[in-house]
């Protein structure tokens, strides 16, 4: 009898110690809610790149939200990698897109307050990337 209230203590510790994810930091509700989007530039000044950024919204085109599972299976057309994360999400995002002419453009996203304490699991990320470097000196 007396094993029974070390195991629930035990329990009751490792519960006040859990905490949960913050909503939509994987995307699944199809959204960027609770995300910040940016857009901004890189500019090649006196043998320096100098970026700028600043809050934008999500913008058509430089952030992209793919859902999986709706009959086309879509592809990077650089990489050939799908578009969609294998971990089984039902939503992956882009950013940026392919027009070229060295503009230097950059399309970002930011998600504040995660935290991950010492009892926490692993947290992954999964992140296929295609960089293109437009900027000419």
């Amino acid at each position: 009898m007396a094993l029974l209230p070390v195991i629930c203590l035990t329990f009751l510790s490792a519960t006040a110690l859990a905490q949960d994810c913050p909503p939509n930091i994987d995307f699944e509700t199809g959204t960027f809610d609770g995300w910040t989007c940016y857009t901004g530039h890189v500019a090649y000044v006196n043998g320096q790149n100098v970026i700028s950024i600043t809050p934008s919204g999500p913008v058509y085109d430089r952030h992209t939200m793919y859902t999986a599972n709706t009959g086309t299976i879509q592809t990077d057309p650089y990489g050939g990698f799908s578009v969609n994360c294998p971990n089984g999400s039902n939503h992956s995002i882009r950013l940026g897109n392919d027009q070229g002419g060295g503009g230097g453009r950059i399309s970002a996203v930011e998600r504040l307050a995660v935290r991950v304490g010492p009892k926490q699991q692993l947290v992954g990320v999964d992140l296929p990337m295609a960089v293109e470097n437009s900027l000419t000196s």
